[in-house]
């Protein structure tokens, strides 16, 4: 049987066979290589992707090119062929397609990445019309320009980052970008879809720009891939497998003030979907012992918030888990970005009016109703600014799910849009 797979540095955590053998009836495997001309004079693949950082030095390994290899200098597909191994791009098919959907003539683009993804962003957007497209590298060559003057430019509506920053295992690394200078800023794409949100994304997203990963990127240009491949429609939708594999690689984190319900539904929601649940405060109280929940107000709370910060990230390191946060979590900033790079915030805004005295006198730390309207006053706005859904609890469990899955549905499907017309324009 014929084989396919994808080769790169680095690549434990590609969903390409994920996608390629749900969408087509064939083997493919992942190999992380340190020396590709070797990989290549033995391999016995029939067709292999190729990723970062090889897409330039794989031309030496093709007999023929594509047009789309001509054109932005790179190849990410290589099929088998009598004659030798041919290249095409479908990196640049994908991205062609993207910035069609997503973006206005009018923009005015930059790029950031002076690589081959960045080669092939730039190709793309000129081949669609769009002119003066900006260049941006840390390392700057022919008409690129130095990353640290980007911010001389005020006029930029969309920013593209082609760049690995950002990218699984290093998710803590980022661009050192200024977004207040860019008030015209609209729409920030970010190629990277491990982790599913980059700080480069999360810091745009705070400024109120749209966002997008590239999981539909990846998802386009794996189909145009698999056209090459196997001259076949795949034997799946490629939405409705976008939505599964989305929604079992992100966690759904639950936050809100506290006796909302967070781990009620949360557990509730896990039995749902079926994953599995985690409580960020039981876990503090697991190990650290009930007495830590006495600090909240005292000298000591930031010994307590310091210890909850390590619980956050340690949990955000989950994949299509649920996740029920303690209703100070959003005041752990690196605790809750983390939490967000991985996952779909979800804000249970409860009414705290429900709270009965019998519940409210049992809880950790709070002993009057004053307590709960305090808090919830003081930390709305947090709660607000994280959230990627608002869900008002529900009359009953089962409406609460009901509210959380319409909006989980809604929201995945925001990150799709282009897939759902690929190769129908």
């Amino acid at each position: 049987m014929k084989t396919f797979g994808l080769i790169g540095k680095n690549i434990g955590h590609s969903l390409s066979a994920a996608i390629h053998e749900r969408l087509y009836p064939f083997p493919y495997r992942l190999f992380d290589i340190d020396e590709i001309d070797r990989f290549m004079a033995n391999t016995d693949l029939s067709g292999v992707n190729v990723t970062h950082p090889y897409k330039r030095r794989i031309l030496e390994h093709c007999a023929m090119k594509d047009d789309t290899v001509e054109n932005t200098g790179a190849a990410n597909t290589l099929v088998k062929t009598a004659s030798g191994f041919k290249g095409f791009n479908t990196d640049f098919i994908a991205l062609k397609h993207l910035f069609s959907t997503r973006l206005e003539r009018s923009d005015k683009v930059a790029v950031i990445g002076g690589g081959a993804t960045g080669a092939t962003a730039v190709a793309a957007l000129r081949t669609l019309g769009f002119e003066g497209v900006l260049v941006y590298a840390r390392r700057p060559v022919a008409d690129q320009q130095p990353l640290e003057r980007i911010h001389e430019r005020r006029d930029i509506t969309v920013l593209v980052n082609a760049t690995p920053v950002g990218m699984y295992p290093d998710v803590d690394s980022e661009h050192v970008l200024d977004f207040d200078v860019f008030d015209r800023l609209r729409f920030a794409f970010d190629l990277v879809y491990a982790p599913l949100r980059t700080n480069f994304l999360i810091d745009a997203e705070a400024h109120g720009v749209s966002s997008l990963n590239g999981l539909s990127t990846l998802f386009m240009q794996a189909l145009a891939a698999g056209a090459v491949f196997h001259g076949e429609a795949p034997r799946e939708d490629p939405c409705t497998l976008f939505e599964d594999i989305y929604s079992n690689t992100a966690n759904i984190v639950l936050i809100g003030p506290p006796l909302v319900g967070k781990t009620h539904i949360g557990k509730a929601l896990a039995d749902h979907f079926g994953k599995p649940f985690h409580d960020t405060d039981a876990s503090l109280e697991n190990t650290y012992g009930s007495d830590i929940f006495d600090l909240p107000g005292s000298p000591s709370e930031h010994v307590f918030r310091a210890l909850e910060n390590t619980v956050l990230r340690r949990y955000s390191e989950e994949r299509g888990a649920v996740i029920a946060c303690g209703g100070g979590a959003i005041l752990c900033e690196n605790g809750i970005r983390a939490l967000r790079r991985s996952g779909i915030i979800v804000w249970l805004d409860g009414d705290h009016r429900h709270i009965d005295a019998d519940t409210k006198g049992k809880h950790r730390f709070l002993r009057r109703i004053e307590d709960v309207e305090k808090l919830y006053r003081e930390r709305r706005e947090r709660y607000r600014a994280f959230a990627d859904i608002t869900v008002q609890p529900g009359t009953s469990t089962q409406d609460t799910l009901d509210r959380i899955g319409g909006r989980l549905d809604a929201h995945i499907g925001t990150q799709r849009t282009e897939l759902e017309s690929f190769g129908h324009s």
